[in-house]
């Protein structure tokens, strides 16, 4: 063998040693969670699960509409069950065969808007049937206590609130002190979020049209405002919390529409700008999809959700500020990484044993 030959089979054989050993040492972990209006697939490299070190190796969505039905029967429908079969079976494959993620270390959740379908277990039974893996449906209180343990700076629990607004359901919640020592989640949630709220519309518009579809939103206005209020009543001390985080797709969308800089992990928002963006979302939608031709973030959105998800996604979100107390006095944020936070803290306390909030 010639010396280059040499070499090259030497420079070979090493690089595949070194490339063997960066995928050996990353401690990677899988999460797949199915929700009201897509499902969110998720690669971890935790470092170092005792002090909440970890990297987001991969993050994608699948759109699937999966709640739609859960606001017209209560069920979640076949042709839709269809689809998000087949999306589960390709990503878990995915997850093993492109990121070389183990079995044993991929969780499969189902998010409690999508859970409260009447026929959910169907969709347990056959995620198990394809990937031998038990899917978890997470309950609205689970959900919260994650989504606050990934959401809130953990210097900000005992003064702040979050809300996750989905395409099934709406929860949250904030910490409470009990004992002056434990933390305990006062969780929050409402049936009604932007896929169940746009189906509630639609079913109840005269015509399938956008004119009818305004009005009709208009008239259930007082209802959203009531079911809001009740979520808030649920809780002393809700209202008056002094900083308050946002998640979920309502929020994204928002985000992404209406942002001038790149977006920050904690990017502030204000009841004005959601105020103004109401007005655009219904008289000037034109200007969206302009940009979208140059901006493929708000492409992503109008792909994701159409003219009327938005109108009453923001219309969610608004109504949610203004039935706070002082809502100009709060400091509000929307958590860029809120879409995968409660699916990070729960990976993370698969992975270890965490301290608890009760």
């Amino acid at each position: 063998m010639s010396f280059t030959k040499k070499t090259t089979f030497l420079f070979i054989f090493f690089f595949n040693i070194v490339c063997i050993n960066a995928v050996i040492s990353q401690n990677l972990y899988g999460g797949i969670e199915i929700g009201g209006k897509g499902i969110k697939i998720t690669v971890m490299d935790i470092h170092n699960a005792k002090k909440n070190l970890f990297d987001i190796k991969e993050f994608w969505t699948e759109n699937t509409a999966l709640a739609r039905g859960i606001a017209l029967d209560g069920n979640l429908h076949l042709d839709d069950l269809e689809k998000t079969y087949q999306v589960i079976q390709q990503n878990f494959n995915k997850l093993q065969d492109t990121h070389h993620v183990s079995k044993e270390k991929i969780y499969i959740i189902i998010s409690s808007g999508v859970g409260m379908a009447k026929n959910v277990n169907v969709l347990v039974d056959k995620i198990k049937e394809l990937t031998q893996k038990n899917a978890e449906v997470i309950n609205s209180e689970l959900e919260a206590r994650l989504l606050v343990k990934g959401g809130i700076p953990a210097n900000r629990y005992l003064n702040s609130l979050i809300l996750d607004i989905g395409g099934g359901n709406t929860k949250g919640g904030y910490i409470g002190l009990y004992n002056e020592e434990n933390f305990v989640l006062m969780p929050l949630s409402m049936n009604y979020a932007t896929v169940t709220f746009t189906e509630k519309i639609k079913k109840h518009s005269p015509s399938d049209s956008f004119e009818d579809f305004l009005k009709t939103s208009y008239q259930f206005q007082d209802t959203l405002k009531k079911e809001i209020n009740k979520m808030y009543d649920m809780r002393e001390g809700t209202r008056t919390k002094k900083n308050v985080y946002l998640s979920g797709g309502a929020v994204w969308a928002f985000a992404t529409l209406t942002a001038t800089a790149p977006i920050e992990n904690f990017h502030k928002i204000t009841l004005e700008d959601v105020s103004k963006h109401q007005l655009d979302l219904i008289g000037n939608f034109t200007k969206f999809e302009t940009l979208s031709k140059t901006n493929p973030e708000i492409e992503k959105v109008l792909k994701t959700y159409s003219q009327r998800h938005l109108i009453t996604a923001n219309n969610i979100l608004l109504s949610a500020i203004q039935n706070l107390d002082e809502p100009k006095d709060k400091k509000i944020y929307f958590v860029k990484q809120g879409q995968i936070a409660w699916l990070m803290a729960y990976i993370l306390e698969s992975a270890k044993d965490s301290k608890t909030i009760y």
